[in-house]
């Protein structure tokens, strides 16, 4: 059997069946985690599959490409957090295999491969990414794809491979917008390097007018909409990013790519803008500089924003150090480098992965003083993205019981209202279930969704307290109130409503309730 596998995995070299085995492990963990009771579906999983729904060429918040996989993914898997996370862990996997492909082109041999597939299987946001259905995870994969296929365009004599590079990179902005973060970084890279003669081939603008093609359908969706995705981008800054300092920023980059990984990381810096032999990729070291003077100007508090970048500095630091033991003879440095990043990886394990109970968990959060915290947003005793998995179907039976206690003529009359598009979802999802009305938010992409119908006399809301609600509406009673222990504080203590004789018509109302964040 392997007699028929090997001359698969030959364009890896001799490090094929380390970076299989690599990701398959990959998939192993995400799977053998994905299913655990403790932990739920996540807040932005619910918006996702409510997006899935309703196939788009855009959403205030996103390009439609995650979306459609995730479509075709529910479709043919089905809902469960296996299936669900099925699409994330897979790109993952890839991620590693593509990384070892980077590393090889840079010169690396079978260890250096396999130490930079393993880098990106212990970093920490790439753990956590691969956990969990999300466009980064889209996004994060186009990107290394086009930045390998963009290093083959850089160092063969076959100029044509911008073409497949423009494809790649137009399927990433359809995953995500930042995706235009990587590629102006790189192009600004290679005007500082040798690598600008590309510029004037026309094989690099046929490749910028694919990526250009592919688009476009996103970038009309965007004109005939209003461009909501640049509102939305705009007060995300203002009102949900964290300003952080310049040491803020860089002890991001670290914390999110292990820092038990500097080494490597700074030995894959060096390699790429100093060494001789990095000379051909300085254009890569240049995009990482250049990102990160970027996050430092913005002082932005999401290192995940660039995190596409690891990849290839963990690739680049492996073949350095890789280099360096060769030169100097060091025999113990490939099993103590091995050894290193397996310590990390599984000091950094518990923070990335759910596979210690909630309980646990925060005391090891607690003790290891190490929180990853990218939002404006109220603070738990778990990370964020571990946080956001609890209280959604209790949340459905409280609403549930709420709407239940109506009388039957008004239920005919009653819809649901949330606060934000993971309360909306989560509705929406356990809609069935526990026979809810139809939800409705203006959170983001669920304001297109408004108003309600016209005869709509009552409206069960979530997240708003009585006072808020008392302009709007003459009679607001609060039914229930909503708790969680590992919830985030602004998914605790909330209120369940009813809310009736609103003082507009509710269409009137309805500009009013937008909410792009």
């Amino acid at each position: 059997m392997w007699r028929r596998i090997r001359p698969l995995l030959l364009p890896f070299g001799g490090a094929g069946g380390i970076l299989v085995l690599l990701a398959i492990i990959k998939l192993a963990l995400h799977f053998l985690t994905s299913g655990l009771t403790d932990y739920g579906y996540y807040h932005d999983e619910f918006y996702y599959i409510a997006c899935a729904k309703r196939l788009a060429w855009g959403y205030v918040d996103h390009p439609p490409l995650a979306i459609w996989l995730l479509h075709w993914n529910h479709r043919l898997l089905g809902d469960s957090l296996p299936a669900l996370r099925f699409l994330p862990a897979l790109m993952g996997a890839v991620q590693i295999v593509v990384t070892g492909l980077i590393a090889r082109q840079l010169g690396g041999g079978r260890f250096a491969q396999g130490l930079a597939g393993l880098a990106v299987l212990s970093a920490p946001v790439f753990l956590v990414l691969g956990g969990f259905f999300s466009v980064n995870s889209a996004e994060q994969l186009f990107w290394l794809l086009t930045a390998y296929v963009s290093i083959l365009a850089l160092t063969s004599d076959q100029p044509a491979w911008w073409l497949l590079a423009g494809a790649l990179a137009g399927l990433g902005l359809m995953s995500k917008h930042t995706m235009v973060l990587y590629l102006a970084a790189l192009a600004m890279g290679m005007l500082l390097t040798t690598a600008r003669r590309h510029f004037a081939t026309k094989w690099l603008w046929l490749g910028g007018l694919v990526a250009l093609l592919i688009v476009l359908p996103n970038l009309l969706w965007q004109w005939t909409h209003g461009f909501p995705s640049l509102e939305f981008y705009r007060q995300a800054t203002l009102g949900k990013n964290l300003p952080t300092s310049p040491l803020g920023v860089l002890w991001g980059q670290i914390l999110y790519a292990n820092p038990i990984l500097l080494p490597l990381t700074l030995l894959g810096l060096y390699f790429l803008l100093c060494s001789a032999d990095g000379k051909r990729f300085r254009a890569f070291g240049w995009m990482y500089v250049i990102l990160v003077a970027l996050m430092i100007a913005t002082r932005s508090s999401r290192p995940d924003r660039i995190c596409g970048a690891f990849p290839i500095l963990f690739a680049a630091g492996a073949v350095m150090l890789e280099g360096v033991g060769k030169k100097y003879g060091l025999r113990r440095l490939k099993p103590a480098s091995i050894g290193v990043v397996l310590v990390g990886a599984a000091l950094v394990a518990p923070l990335s992965l759910p596979i210690l109970p909630p309980a646990m968990l925060a005391r090891y959060v607690s003790h290891s003083g190490t929180r990853y915290e990218m939002e404006r947003r109220h603070t738990s005793r778990l990370p964020q993205y571990f946080a956001d998995r609890f209280g959604w179907e209790d949340m459905a039976a409280v609403v549930s019981k709420v709407y239940h206690s109506l009388p039957e003529a008004e239920r005919a009359h009653t819809v649901i209202f949330a606060r934000n598009y993971g309360q909306a979802g989560a509705m929406e999802f356990y809609g069935r279930k526990y026979d809810l009305p139809k939800v409705y938010s203006g959170h983001n992409n669920y304001f297109f969704g408004g108003p309600p119908p016209s005869d709509t006399r009552t409206i069960i809301t979530i997240a708003f307290p009585p006072s808020e609600l008392s302009h709007t509406f003459e009679d607001v009673r609060q039914a229930a109130v909503f708790d969680c222990e590992y919830c985030l504080d602004y998914e605790k203590n909330i209120s369940i409503c009813i809310a009736r004789k609103p003082k507009e018509p509710v269409a009137k109302l309805w500009p009013k309730v937008k909410m792009y964040l």
